[in-house]
């Protein structure tokens, strides 16, 4: 990272496509891929550092970001998600991945319409460029909201406006066909919807867990120690942040970050 810093001024526009380029290459294992999205965000994090040449990086990495997004999501996480048989990979590379994604939000490098659509492609796997385009349409969708928003997408927009729209909302890079921008808005607005329902379920859940011990005096033994208190919010410390959303260094390593973090875990 810090040499992509010290040569900014001179290769930014070299090293942005030697880094995009490097998240691509097939058949990575899940650390390497982990290890290169860090390295990619701590160069974009510190773009904002005011070292010459250095701000250049977060347009670069705009324009490719969403195609190299949607082949993590469909051939890296899919592909753990095939063969990971006890799930901790997964889960693993998915905390990463929104932490990334989470540290973003609180860097205001990009907009969060545009993360939104980063997200929806990588933790989710987006469909075949050559795909049917009819199992993506409006026409095969039960609830009317989400059809409704289907419909727009498909058959409403003109397709000057869908490539704005796309790459407004971090879906596409320039020169996407406007086919492929209609099935990955239609991956987007499911994938929004389907979060959406998800956060409603736990809310009344949640409300339900309230409504049933409402009015329950507790005793004392119902209260835990300090003692007890604290080592429970120890424990859970490293997973309550974003797994780099701390102020970095123009040399620091969020692997690193995240190493330390995940072994404070292990040992508590």
């Amino acid at each position: 990272m810090s040499f992509c810093m010290d040569n900014a001024a001179q290769y930014s526009a070299v090293l942005s496509s030697c880094l995009m380029r490097s998240l691509v290459v097939p058949d990575l294992e899940t650390d390497m891929v982990i290890a290169r999205l860090f390295l990619m965000s701590d160069v974009l994090f510190n773009s904002q550092s005011g070292a010459k040449g250095s701000a250049r990086y977060r347009s670069q990495f705009e324009e490719p970001l969403p195609d190299v997004f949607e082949h993590l999501g469909r051939l890296w996480l899919a592909r753990l998600q095939e063969s990971d048989a006890d799930g901790k990979l997964l889960a693993r590379a998915e905390v990463a991945a929104r932490g990334i994604l989470s540290a973003w939000q609180g860097w205001d490098v990009f907009p969060s319409v545009f993360i939104g659509g980063l997200e929806s492609l990588l933790l989710a796997a987006a469909p075949e460029p050559n795909s049917d385009p009819s199992l993506w349409t409006a026409e095969n969708e039960s609830d009317p909201t989400l059809r409704q928003k289907l419909a727009r997408w498909c058959s409403e927009v003109e397709p000057a406006e869908l490539r704005v729209a796309a790459r407004r909302r971090g879906l596409s890079g320039p020169n996407l066909p406007v086919a492929i921008c209609r099935l990955r808005f239609c991956h987007y607005e499911r994938y929004w919807h389907r979060v959406s329902a998800s956060c409603s379920t736990i809310a009344d859940l949640v409300e339900d867990e309230v409504d049933s011990v409402d009015g329950e005096s507790i005793s004392d033994g119902d209260v835990g120690s300090d003692e007890e208190d604290s080592l429970r919010t120890a424990s859970l410390e490293p997973f309550l942040q974003p797994v780099m959303g701390m102020v970095l260094s123009v040399r620091a390593s969020s692997a690193d970050i995240f190493e330390s973090r995940r072994q404070t875990a292990s040992h508590s």
